[in-house]
């Protein structure tokens, strides 16, 4: 039993690790990673909130709430169209560099 507390402990370090790492590499201006990862986490983001707004589960649903349920569905779009720009923004800076 202490072995598998041994292994958990070495997962939280390790990982505690590797988060502060990416977190920095994040935080240096001008990092190409920095570009990379804006990208590619806004495109996710798009697709999650697009898959969002067709799914079937809402956390206002419009059945219940007629028209006032199509408030988290329309916050899902405005994040997906920022999150777009963002993503935009990082495809031309990596460009621009290149």
């Amino acid at each position: 039993m202490s072995s598998l507390f041994g292994l958990i402990h070495l997962v939280i370090v390790c990982g505690t690790f590797l988060l502060t790492a990416f977190m920095v590499c994040l935080a240096l201006p001008q990092s190409p990673f920095q570009n990379f990862v804006v990208k590619v986490a806004g495109w996710v983001l798009v697709a999650l909130c697009g898959l969002y707004c067709i799914s079937p589960i809402d956390v206002l649903p419009e059945a219940a709430l007629g028209p006032a349920g199509l408030i988290d569905d329309v916050g899902a779009l405005i994040l997906a169209i920022a999150a777009a720009r963002q993503a935009k923004q990082a495809s031309e800076r990596q460009r621009a560099k290149a």
